[in-house]
């Protein structure tokens, strides 16, 4: 699962606070400690976001999206009568002196003209702004900040129909959404790849595809590399006839600097229903420079197999054989070594091969039909009916055994 969380956002807080507090420390003196704003940072924040009688100093914490990264910005909000409480005492900072204050000549007649101190000239303004502020719903930036919340934590338990019913009833509100499309196609490729019903998991892998395309309209939309991968990954869940558009959006993500484990194990698998070997070849080679495992080496050999490259095919049959705990994918490598040594003119070893599967599992049809060819190629037609004849008792469609069998 691709991870959406940010970093070193606490630590940009802090320098930001500490600055606000020296500032202010640097205008009003040791009246304002710059201890104040900076034991803030972690304070409890109110849910509550429309009233001001909470204490002194509040943060509130908002949430966007810069290039494609969290991070996070610390506003701290004061109340009106904040400095009326701190500086009632003293309110000369608030007097403007005229520059002649130290000169003995006595002003000039006529009416003085009132001044108005710098501080309310600021201050109207500001209150006038953030009283604006609330009660447009924090111009309409509280809804979206509180829907992303939203999103990331269902996101962070792993609930992922709650994710794409979440971000689905956000753009009924207002279409196109960036976000909530991100998060409606992540949750909508998720849920599907749980399915265990065929028919429920495609019509997830088709919604995830509609949101993700969707956003991709956005010019760099936020995780635009974990969109292109999962659209990757859904287009390849999708069948062989979507394999070209898989490749497209994996090698994008790729180019953007997503590269996880199974990135060019999809690529492999991609590109051999594509019939490009050479490619399949080189991703299913890194795939395993990256995380060697029995699968991916006996599915590199079984594609060398299918192009003729049979030595190559042994050598990776082989390893497999030799490290891998799954009595499945042994006997599946023996069956393709088995074939390399028919191929080869090995027959006694091809032989060898399927009994040893036979041993473990007496009802391989395949298993049967190949080890008949082999006692055919080695000149004895009386084992190689029998194990047809077996063949055709276990599976009575066994095209290759009934055209053998009819033939000889």
């Amino acid at each position: 699962m691709v991870n959406l969380t940010g970093s070193k956002a606490k630590q940009r807080t802090r320098l930001l606070v500490e600055w606000f507090a020296g500032r202010l420390h640097e205008r009003f003196g040791n009246e304002w400690p710059r201890q104040m704003a900076a034991q803030t940072v972690s304070a409890t924040v109110s849910s509550d976001r429309t009233r001001l009688t909470d204490p002194p100093v509040r943060i509130v914490s908002f949430r966007f999206v810069l290039n494609g990264q969290l991070s996070y910005c610390y506003v701290v909000l004061s109340r009106i009568d904040f400095f009326y409480q701190t500086y009632s005492n003293d309110v000369s900072w608030l007097m403007m002196y005229p520059k002649t204050r130290y000169q003995s000549t006595p002003p000039s007649s006529g009416t003085r003209r009132a001044t108005v101190p710098p501080v309310l000239m600021i201050a109207a303004p500001v209150t006038f702004a953030v009283v604006l502020f609330f009660l447009t719903g924090g111009f309409g930036l509280w809804a979206h900040i509180d829907s992303r919340r939203d999103l990331e934590t269902l996101w962070q338990y792993g609930d992922f129909r709650a994710v794409f019913e979440r971000a689905e009833a956000l753009l009924e509100e207002t279409p196109m959404q960036v976000e909530p499309l991100v998060f409606a196609g992540l949750g909508h490729f998720y849920a599907g790849m749980e399915q265990s019903d065929l028919e429920l998991r495609s019509e997830h892998l088709e919604r995830a595809v509609v949101f993700l395309r969707k956003a991709l309209l956005v010019p760099k939309p936020p995780l635009e590399a974990e969109v292109h991968h999962v659209l990757g990954k859904a287009y390849f869940h999708r069948g062989p006839f979507y394999f070209d558009a898989s490749v497209s959006h994996i090698e994008r993500a790729i180019e953007l600097g997503l590269v996880t484990d199974d990135s060019f194990e999809y690529l492999a698998v991609a590109y051999d229903g594509l019939n490009r070997f050479a490619e399949s070849v080189e991703s299913y080679t890194e795939a395993i420079r990256r995380s060697p495992n029995d699968l991916l080496l006996v599915g590199l050999a079984e594609i060398h197999v299918r192009h003729g490259q049979y030595e190559a095919a042994r050598e990776y049959l082989v390893r497999a054989i030799s490290t891998s705990p799954d009595e499945y994918l042994i006997q599946r490598a023996r069956f393709q070594l088995g074939r390399v040594a028919l191929e080869t003119g090995r027959f006694e070893e091809a032989a060898t091969e399927f009994r040893t599967i036979l041993d473990v599992d007496p009802t391989v049809a395949d298993a049967h039909f190949k080890l008949g060819r082999a006692y055919q190629m080695m000149e004895q037609p009386e084992r190689a009916r029998f194990h047809w004849r077996e063949a055709i008792r276990i599976e009575p469609r066994h095209t290759e055994a009934l055209r053998s069998l009819r033939a000889n």
